[in-house]
């Protein structure tokens, strides 16, 4: 395949050449990044790295071979190469690190450059699921089209959180706040800024774009209504976020997982007699407020999204500052997906292409544990609807045909505004031999 343009872009913001490769397997995909101040630097790189994987590119022709067998002659030169120049280029470690996930003479793609359109990168899978899985690829293709097909022509899509990644303005005396546009006094940038909570397990999103000011405020706000809303999980799933795994402390009971789970509580009664299922409520500590999950989740967007698109959202971020309260919103999806566990927190993206106002500007996914929420971003400029009638719900829902054929979405109301103890409803099946213990 031809080469998409220039090897080695240069960054006017951080002023310094920059030269991208993206690895692809079928259960792992990272990107890989080097900068250096001058062209020719970046250049050799690029000519001294193509060169670990042969035949990969013929500068010549400005061509590309990307699949590759992970092969141990292979393994071998990337290690000694690693080895050699991680002192100086720790991010190198991240490729070593892709290839520890490998299986034997695996096939991969590896590409000299970062982007590439959705429509390839999932072809790309179904090209490596085809093999892993021994199903045909047009089959495999026929399908993805019929889900995403329409979709990909009206949104770019944008995944986070998967790889490291800081986002914004590295120089501090050029950094605007996202969320207060430097507005705040005194102004300083000298914490690190999660773009998605820390105490949630990011450990990947860091946001140079976010004053201690709006830090601050944020975390003793919106983002401990989230994290009490997620304690459960976390703890249950062992996500170590802020401080390592926690323990879940409410009015009633202590709930930790270190290693094991252990689930101490008191129900207010003194009736000895346990029967199954045995059905807990229990308190939590912290009252929460449901719209202030629906800010936080918003925030996570606007946190990971083009800093040249934040203009179309000043009144979404006036809205998570809490500078108003509507009484209606959106509601917000939720999938449970008992599969894969996904310890750290990541986001999916949708930005719409096109002018069609029947459906939303900003659509977005939060990953946590098991769960995806899915819900519009509101208040933004570019919409017409709020989407909080059922027709026009409807039309953005239906649009999004990846999630209508997939069985058990259910939508909730975060639209409250006040503050209300949370209780989780919890039933354990005892066993014989634990109920003659009681």
């Amino acid at each position: 395949m031809q080469i998409p343009g220039q090897l080695v872009s240069f960054n006017e913001t951080t002023v310094r050449y920059e030269a991208f490769f993206t690895f692809k397997a079928y259960t792992n995909t990272i990107p890989f990044k080097i900068t250096a101040p001058e062209l020719q630097h970046a250049e050799q790189f690029v000519y001294v790295f193509s060169d670990l994987f042969p035949g990969l590119i013929d500068f010549d022709n400005k061509t590309i071979r990307p699949l590759m067998k992970n092969t141990p002659e292979l393994r071998k030169t990337i290690d000694d190469f690693v080895d050699l120049h991680k002192g100086k280029l720790p991010q190198l470690n991240a490729v070593s690190a892709f290839f520890r996930t490998l299986t034997e003479d695996e096939l991969f793609f590896v590409f000299p450059f970062e982007k590439m359109p959705p429509e390839f990168s999932i072809m790309l899978y179904n090209y490596l699921a085809a093999i892993v899985e021994d199903k045909d690829f047009n089959t495999l293709q026929s399908q993805m089209n019929e889900l995403f097909g329409e979709l990909l022509k009206k949104y770019t899509i944008s995944a986070y959180g998967e790889t490291r990644r800081i986002i914004g303005e590295r120089n501090k005396t050029k950094r605007i706040c996202r969320f207060c546009n430097n507005t705040r006094e005194p102004l300083t940038f000298g914490s690190v800024a999660h773009a998605i909570s820390e105490g949630l397990g990011n450990k990947t999103l860091i946001l140079n774009e976010e004053c201690d000011g709006c830090n601050e405020y944020f975390s003793q706000t919106i983002e401990q209504d989230i994290i009490e809303y997620f304690a459960f999980a976390r703890t249950m799933y062992g996500i170590k976020g802020k401080g390592g795994n926690k323990a879940f402390v409410g009015k009633n009971f202590k709930f930790k997982n270190t290693p094991s789970l252990e689930l101490q509580f008191e129900d207010g009664t003194d009736s000895k007699e346990v029967t199954s299922p045995l059905k807990i409520p229990l308190h939590s500590s912290h009252k929460i407020t449901a719209q202030n999950i629906y800010r936080c989740f918003c925030k996570y967007f606007l946190s990971v999204i083009d800093a040249d698109l934040l203009p179309s959202f000043s009144k979404t971020i006036d809205w998570i500052n809490g500078k108003f309260t509507p009484e209606k919103l959106p509601k917000i999806t939720q999938f449970i997906f008992y599969g894969r566990l996904q310890s750290q927190p990541t986001i999916v993206a949708y930005i719409r292409k096109d002018d069609d106002k029947r459906l939303p500007f900003a659509v977005c996914e939060f990953h946590f544990a098991f769960y995806r929420y899915i819900f519009i971003v509101p208040f933004c400029d570019k919409d017409e609807a709020d989407f909080i009638s059922d027709a026009e719900y409807s039309t953005f829902w239906s649009t999004f045909t990846h999630f209508t054929k997939v069985p058990g979405a259910s939508f909730h109301d975060f639209s409250d505004s006040k503050e209300r103890e949370m209780i989780l409803n919890i039933e354990i099946e005892l066993t014989e031999k634990e109920d003659s213990k009681k």
